[in-house]
């Protein structure tokens, strides 16, 4: 077998094709990803949706669940388990209103409508390509609808994790940001991993003074 010489021509080449390989396997991840997000709201569209044409019974909708999880698991061997299934379910009647298509313009930008929510920021009509399903379990979890769309359009903009998406919901990131005149700031120090410890860090704005 011949031996290969590695010279700097070729560490160059190799590293630039491992990026393009690189970037091409990260670019699939995240599409399945996104169009997974998209399947789950749609199957939890079905189940709702079945559920209001059938008896008006909590057993009927655990039966229906139930016997749909056993189907599919029978065929597709794992993820539709009547918890997943209940999740996909949450997960149609949280956005219910949101477009089941994801749109990929020019330049990347997920298409925005013109409402503002409270902390400056503008509120998305479809589900974002770069937030998973663990990203919007997540969400799912935050009860107030500003909030939830809050949290969803600060962890697109900012390449949140699933993990850090949880933190800034656990430290109470919005609700901190709402009382707070330097919200720049209080985003700023979200984004670096701290929270404001100083009375100093946040000043709260008279307006919010009842929080």
């Amino acid at each position: 077998m011949n031996k290969v010489i590695l010279t700097e021509d070729s560490n160059a080449l190799f590293e630039r094709v491992v990026s393009i390989l690189e970037q091409a396997r990260s670019n699939v991840a995240r599409t399945i990803n996104s169009q997974m997000v998209i399947v789950y709201w749609m199957i939890g569209r079905e189940i709702v949706e079945e559920e209001q044409q059938g008896e008006a019974r909590a057993e009927y909708g655990k039966r229906l669940i139930a016997e749909l999880s056993f189907r599919l698991t029978k065929r597709y061997k794992k993820g539709f388990s009547t918890t997943n299934l209940r999740y996909f379910r949450q997960f149609y009647l949280t956005y219910v209103n949101r477009s089941p298509e994801i749109r990929h313009p020019s330049g990347g930008e997920l298409p925005l409508n013109q409402k503002r929510h409270p902390t400056g920021g503008e509120s998305a009509e479809g589900f974002h390509p770069a937030l998973g399903w663990s990203h919007y379990r997540a969400l799912m979890r935050v009860e107030d609808q500003q909030a939830r769309s809050f949290y969803e359009i600060e962890a697109a903009k900012n390449h949140w994790n699933k993990d850090q998406l949880e933190r800034q919901i656990s430290s109470l990131l919005f609700e901190r940001l709402l009382k707070s005149r330097d919200k720049e700031g209080v985003l700023q120090l979200a984004n670096d991993g701290q929270s404001p410890e100083r009375p100093v860090d946040v000043i709260k704005d008279p307006l919010f003074s009842n929080f």
